[in-house]
C-alpha cells in the first residue's frame, strides 16, 4: 500500500520472525485478539488498546495469511474502528494487502465525516484489485453530495454492479425521491421486494407525498416478493401520523390487525 507523501516509513519488515520479542507467536496473537473481538463488548471499545496489542505482538509483520484476518476484525468489528490508514500504513510494502482488508478499510473509513480518505483508498484499491460488493456498499451509503453519488453510480453501471440485487437495493436509500423512483421502475419485478418497496414508500412520505406512498403500498400487495411486513406497517401508520393524517394511521393501524 503506497504511503502518502511525507508520511514516515513503516519500520523494516520482520515477515519471517517465528515469535516476538517477548515471546509471543504471531498465531497465538491473532487468536487472542480474535478472541476479545468476538466475544469482549469492553475489549471492542478500546480499539486503539486493541490496535497497540496488535502492533506489540508483531501482527503487521507476520506471515500474510493470518494477520489479515485479525486486522480486518479489527476494522470491522471496534467501535469506533482504530485509524484505517494508520493500520494500512504498519503493512510492508509487499505483498498487497488483500482485498477483505482493504474492504474493512473503505468500510472504516466511510464511516468518518467527510469520508474522502474512503473514496481515495478506492482508488488505490482499484490499483490492485477488482472491486468486489462489499468495497461499494459502505461507499454508496456514504456519498455526500449527488454529484458524487451519480459518480459512483456511473461506475456501478460501468462495472456490472447494477444486476447486484443488494447494489441496486443500496442505490436507492440515499438519492432523492425523483431519481429513487426512476432506479425503481428500471429495477426488473424480480428485484422488487419488499425492502425495495419500504424504502421507496419511505422516500415519499419523506416529502410528504402520502397518496405516491399508498399506492406504493397497495401494490405490494400484487406481488409474492414483495408481501407486506410489519415494518410496511408501521411505516405508514407513523408517515400519515407525521403527515397530520391521523385518520388514515388509525385506519391503516385496524387494517393491520384484521390482516394479522
Amino acid at each position: 500500500m503506497p504511503l502518502a507523501a511525507g508520511d514516515p516509513s513503516p519500520p523494516p519488515s520482520t515477515a519471517h520472525a517465528i515469535t516476538t520479542p517477548d515471546g509471543w507467536h504471531p498465531r497465538t496473537a491473532e487468536r487472542q485478539l480474535l478472541h476479545l473481538l468476538h466475544h469482549c463488548p469492553l475489549a471492542r471499545g478500546r480499539p486503539l488498546e486493541l490496535l497497540a496489542f496488535a502492533v506489540r505482538r508483531a501482527l503487521p509483520y507476520s506471515p500474510p495469511s493470518p494477520h489479515h484476518h485479525a486486522l480486518a476484525a479489527l476494522l470491522l468489528l471496534s467501535s469506533p474502528p482504530p485509524p484505517a490508514l494508520t493500520i494500512l500504513r504498519l503493512l510492508p510494502p509487499e505483498p498487497t494487502p488483500p482485498l477483505p482488508l482493504l474492504n474493512a478499510a473503505v468500510k472504516a473509513l466511510s464511516a468518518s465525516s467527510p469520508p474522502d480518505d474512503a473514496f481515495r483508498l478506492l482508488s488505490t484499491l482499484r490499483q490492485f484489485h477488482a472491486p468486489d460488493r462489499l468495497t461499494f456498499l459502505p461507499l454508496i451509503g456514504c456519498a455526500s453530495s449527488l454529484p458524487l453519488l451519480y459518480a459512483l453510480h456511473s461506475l456501478l453501471l460501468r462495472l456490472g454492479f447494477l444486476s447486484h440485487h443488494v447494489i441496486s437495493l443500496a442505490l436507492l436509500k440515499p438519492y432523492p425521491l425523483p431519481q429513487a423512483r426512476v432506479l425503481f421502475e428500471d429495477m426488473p419485478q424480480k428485484n422488487k421486494c419488499t425492502v425495495a418497496y419500504n424504502t421507496l414508500i419511505t422516500a415519499c412520505l419523506r416529502v410528504r407525498d402520502i397518496r405516491a406512498a399508498r399506492q406504493l403500498f397497495d401494490e405490494m400487495q400484487w406481488h409474492r416478493r414483495s408481501r407486506r411486513s410489519v415494518v410496511s406497517w408501521n411505516l405508514m401508520i407513523a408517515g400519515c401520523a407525521r403527515c397530520g393524517r391521523d385518520d388514515m394511521a388509525v385506519s391503516c393501524f385496524e387494517r393491520m390487525i384484521r390482516e394479522g
